[in-house]
């Protein structure tokens, strides 16, 4: 693991140099790997730094700051997209970020009506599904705060002038009554929806699947599964979800004195036919008060 972990390590830091590099054999330009390895660490290292790389940067930064502000106005503009793709190109993703979000505000200060505050809702994570537990007074109370909180978070909607309809133009208020004038929850669960109604459903399979712990060149732990399955359901009727596994055979091998691979733990035919064998198995717990 430890070698494979070095290889990843070794070939990202071969993609950011490569390009330096001149793709010469290494006997007979030695001299020339030199000024490629020169090259290389004043590009990374140095010139980004000097005063004409950062006002170059500035200037992209700029530029693209003012054409994401056209782009806000103007949306769908194909032409004006591709100005902004090949900015991209040459700019960090932090860079990017900021000169959207500075954008963004500017229109906000310069075209307020333009602006439109939206709500941000509360949506299901699979995360929250782990932290989730009904009989702790405590949980539920953080859980009341945290629903206030992100009902009070809004973001910025910047509508272009081309592209305003009749639903842009609502505020957030009038969308809402027109929600509860017809009865439709925005970011609830379906009301409709059974308790055993699977939302969604994913699965994982591994073919044939070999992990190796490797010392000084020679295996001394070697794990393999086949046919390894793997499904997560989730409930949104029930606020609930369901992980399951099953595999055919594991195999977990360790060497011995004479450095030969001897079977540790050896388990064929784990399921036969159609039945399956829960792994790790999470039932829904359903709510008492429905």
């Amino acid at each position: 693991m430890y070698e494979l972990g070095r290889a990843f390590e070794l070939m990202s830091l071969s993609q950011r140099f490569r390009k330096y590099f001149r793709g010469l054999s290494v006997r007979g330009h030695a001299a020339d790997y030199w000024k490629d390895a020169y090259t290389a660490v004043l590009e990374e290292y140095v010139r980004p730094y000097t005063w004409a790389r950062i006002k170059e940067h500035r200037d992209k930064y700029r530029q693209y700051k003012t054409m994401y502000k056209e782009h806000l106005h103007r949306p769908t503009d194909t032409e004006l997209k591709l100005d902004l793709q090949l900015l991209e190109d040459s700019l960090d993703v932090t860079s990017i970020l900021a000169a959207r979000e500075q954008a963004k505000m500017k229109i906000a200060e310069d075209e307020p009506s333009l602006v439109r505050k939206v709500p941000i809702g509360k949506t299901w994570s699979f995360w929250s599904w782990f932290s989730s537990s009904g009989d702790e007074p405590d949980s539920s109370i953080e859980a009341i705060k945290d629903e206030k909180s992100a009902e009070d978070e809004e973001e910025l909607l910047i509508v272009g002038d081309r592209d305003r309809s009749w639903w842009s133009r609502m505020t957030a208020e009038e969308k809402r009554r027109l929600f509860e004038g017809i009865g439709y929850e925005r970011w609830g669960p379906d009301p409709e929806a059974a308790l055993n109604h699977i939302g969604h459903k994913l699965n994982f399979t591994f073919a044939n699947c070999t992990l190796s712990l490797v010392n000084g060149g020679k295996e001394i732990l070697v794990a393999t599964v086949t046919h390894f399955l793997s499904s997560l359901e989730t409930r949104p009727g029930a606020k609930a979800y369901k992980v399951s596994a099953r595999t055919e055979s594991i195999v977990i091998e360790g060497a011995s004195l004479e450095n030969d691979l001897v079977p540790i733990i050896t388990a064929d035919n784990v399921t036969s036919g159609k039945e399956i064998c829960y792994v790790k198995s999470m039932v829904p717990k359903y709510n008492q008060n429905k």
